[in-house]
């Protein structure tokens, strides 16, 4: 009889494709397109969670065919579908830094993005995306710079419009705290005018608060024009 066993050990250890001398790349870049589509309608449909794994299931199916390049001599590669696997795997990596900004994983998105920069330069909506996750940690300068590169570029005009409605409001969190941070004259020392304006800084401020809670400058300026105002009960308050 036939030694089953015997022709399995032969197999074992040599890669299918490498003895057919084909490539499973062409189906996992379908599955990857297939996974990446059902992560974007799950995430339009706030089913973040699911769409988590949609995009990890995507990112997967393209590091089998970025890792399979260097498993396969040259001229086997198929240099178009390894692009086209680079591309998609970095725009998942980018709307799975959105759907972490939704579930307030600002670190994770942050990750995601400086990963998806990594492999495509200048994904436009990694980049604005990373501004974003700079905002919400509080990183106003950082932010600034990324934004004004943005701008300097020729993005698609709803994303252009979006990268000049963040500048603006990086300006003006880099404008208030700049301010609030010579707000240092106690109540009665200046005109009715200067407290006029220190309360509508502090307004400007618990805005800009309500969405950039991490935001260490924000929170000491507000401190600071509190105490400008002579209301230090509040700032007590507030820090507790």
């Amino acid at each position: 009889g036939v030694n089953v066993h015997k022709g399995k050990q032969k197999h074992r250890g040599r890669h299918p494709r490498q003895q057919s001398g084909t490539s499973c790349a062409p189906e996992s870049l379908e599955a990857a397109l297939k996974h990446k589509e059902r992560g974007n309608s799950a995430f339009s449909q706030g089913q973040y969670r699911s769409a988590l794994k949609c995009y990890k299931s995507c990112i997967n199916s393209c590091l089998l065919i970025t890792m399979e390049s260097f498993k396969l001599d040259d001229a086997a590669i198929n240099h178009r579908t390894h692009a086209e696997a680079v591309k998609v795997q970095a725009d998942a990596l980018s709307n799975r830094a959105a759907t972490y900004l939704m579930l307030d994983n600002v670190a994770a998105a942050m990750s995601d993005c400086n990963e998806s920069l990594r492999l495509l330069p200048g994904h436009e909506r990694a980049q604005l995306r990373l501004a974003t996750c700079k905002m919400y940690m509080g990183q106003f300068d950082e932010a600034r710079e990324v934004l004004i590169e943005c701008r300097g570029r020729n993005f698609r005009r709803n994303l252009h419009a979006d990268v000049l409605e963040k500048l603006k409001i990086v300006e003006d969190v880099v404008q208030l705290v700049n301010e609030s941070s010579k707000c240092t004259q106690p109540p009665g020392s200046g005109g009715h005018d200067k407290l006029l304006d220190h309360a509508d800084m502090l307004k400007r401020i618990e805005k800009h608060l309500e969405y950039f809670r991490r935001s260490k400058d924000l929170v000491h300026g507000k401190c600071r024009v509190m105490m400008a105002l002579g209301r230090y009960r509040e700032v007590l308050d507030f820090l507790s």
